[in-house]
């Protein structure tokens, strides 16, 4: 029973293991792309796949060049663009979050909306855990001033980090929700509109949680 499971999810590992290797051991293969890591450790899998279930040429050939493979290969690679180009910087220097934020403060808006709407809008705009991170974060970090006591610090990462998340999966360019629709041909805004329930309740366990994290220290 437990080796089957094994074999079956040995693929995953594989992805995993090359990916966090090439990050760890291999740095400049990765500064060439930030994609190379992961299409190495896809290939290593493939190849694990090839020795566990060997295909044929003509086979291969069919399910790497039909049309729902290439269909899905294309919406990842038009996400992405679009990711790249929200993610890059304005004529002025300043990325388009933190141009946002600018304009949050110049209304008025309290901090901690900030703190909120920010990593939240990020996550929406990217579709990635690492793209609203690296997008919000430093200007969430800023806005607590030099030092923050411990427990603001906590309180506030798990704020931000939590709506943040619940951007990025109710993101229409959240790279797995697109892929997944795209396969099972489902309606994107059908899965969306059945995510706005599960993503209320855990917003509300992070607020639970921020005040509870802050109340603590």
């Amino acid at each position: 029973m437990e080796r089957p499971f094994l074999t079956l999810i040995a693929p995953v590992f594989v992805v995993i293991v090359c990916y966090a290797g090439i990050r760890l051991f291999l740095p400049g293969i990765a500064a060439i792309n930030n994609y190379l890591p992961m299409i190495s450790g896809l290939f290593a899998a493939m190849g694990l796949l090839q020795v566990q279930r060997p295909l044929n040429h003509p086979k291969w050939q069919t399910i790497l060049l039909s049309h729902k493979t290439l269909m899905l290969a294309l919406v990842v690679a038009m996400v992405r663009i679009y990711g790249a180009f929200i993610e890059a910087p304005l004529p002025n220097g300043v990325s388009l979050i933190g141009g946002m934020r600018q304009e949050l403060a110049a209304w008025g808006i309290p901090v901690w909306a900030v703190i909120m709407v920010i990593p939240y809008i990020s996550g929406m705009v990217t579709g990635l855990a690492i793209g609203f991170v690296g997008a919000s974060f430093p200007i969430v970090i800023s806005l607590l001033g030099e030092n923050p006591a411990l427990g603001t610090l906590l309180s506030t990462t798990v704020l931000a980090y939590g709506c943040g998340y619940m951007g990025m999966i109710l993101s229409p360019v959240h790279v797995c929700l697109v892929v997944t629709n795209e396969h099972f041909r489902t309606p994107l805004v059908h899965s969306l509109a059945s995510l706005l329930k599960p993503a209320a309740v855990t917003l509300a366990g992070i607020l639970i949680y921020h005040l509870f994290v802050a109340w603590l220290f």
